[in-house]
């Protein structure tokens, strides 16, 4: 770092590097409308982990990378609805939907008319934004990181599917239920430990919003061998360093501390990222603790 460059000056400069390789992809995106893009594509115009990208884009733009994308694809569906004469079927494939029902619902909700309503009218309906500005304001506070080294975590987990308003509570509840039968019904909970965990990979990118994973686990004792069978698996969590943080409140304020992470500590701390998920791990139980009581830690895989 230069001697005259005062360490405020260099968050300043990291965040506005941050900024930029996001503008990058946005630029990207808006080019290649008409394509099949992948986490992995957009992560390496903007130069960022598929692991991580999705939450890096909310936390800078303020809505999710796969519904950014959906809406700029609708905003070119509906000029063609409006400016040719194309088949509506052709607007359909060309805006990523396989059939032209997918995509009368996807319109629909975005626009609360139809395709066919609109290509009969000629009339143009507004836009429904989802940016910051209706976007509750994030809670101002420092984020601080507890740098761990962990080794290798097997983890028994349930996948479900189903990304429903923007969030995962059914889905997380439904996933969770059916693990902890299993765990209930083999009496295996001694080779558990304390906690359990939730991931959530996919952003509506590669898949659409019901097809978006949740995945929800349990930690196994070193040595525990379970046979895992019909929708329970195990899976293993490399070892490497994360950077961990608090979150003290309900689960419906956690996007907030996520933002905080990406947008506000990533940058200023030099970390870098690894080709990890990143995850959450519920210290204590809902219903068992009042809501603004839940702790939960966020584990950030880094370098």
């Amino acid at each position: 770092m230069p001697a005259e460059m005062r360490p405020h000056q260099a968050m300043d400069r990291n965040q506005m590097i941050a900024q930029m390789r996001i503008n990058e992809m946005i630029l990207y995106v808006q080019e290649h409308l008409e394509q099949r893009m992948t986490l992995e594509e957009l992560a390496s115009v903007a130069g960022y982990s598929p692991f991580h990208i999705h939450r890096i884009f909310h936390a800078y733009v303020g809505e999710t990378l796969g519904a950014f994308i959906q809406r700029l694809r609708m905003g070119k569906a509906l000029d063609a609805l409006i400016n040719s004469q194309k088949p509506i079927t052709d607007i359909a494939l060309q805006s990523g939907y396989q059939t032209p029902a997918a995509f009368s619902k996807a319109f629909k909700h975005q626009f609360h008319t139809t395709p066919s309503q609109v290509r009969k009218t000629g009339q143009r309906p507004g836009m429904l934004f989802n940016l910051l500005k209706i976007v509750p304001e994030i809670r101002r506070i420092k984020m601080q990181a507890e740098i761990r080294k962990l080794p290798a975590k097997k983890v028994l987990t349930v996948t479900r599917k189903g990304l429903i308003d923007n969030n995962y509570n059914k889905t997380a509840h439904d996933a969770f239920t059916v693990l902890t039968r299993f765990i209930s019904t083999n009496r295996i909970w001694s080779s558990l430990e304390e906690g359990c965990l939730g991931i959530c990979p996919d952003d509506g990118v590669e898949v659409p919003p019901e097809e978006s994973r949740y995945i929800a686990g349990y930690f196994l004792k070193d040595g525990a061998q379970v046979w895992a069978r019909g929708e329970v698996e195990e899976m293993e969590l490399p070892a490497g360093r994360v950077a961990v943080f608090i979150h003290t409140g309900p689960y419906e304020t956690l996007w907030q501390t996520w933002n905080k992470i990406y947008q506000d500590w990533l940058s200023p701390s030099g970390e870098i990222l690894r080709d990890s998920y990143p995850y959450e791990v519920y210290v204590n139980e809902k219903g068992i603790v009042p809501n603004e009581e839940l702790i939960t830690e966020i584990y950030i895989p880094i370098k």
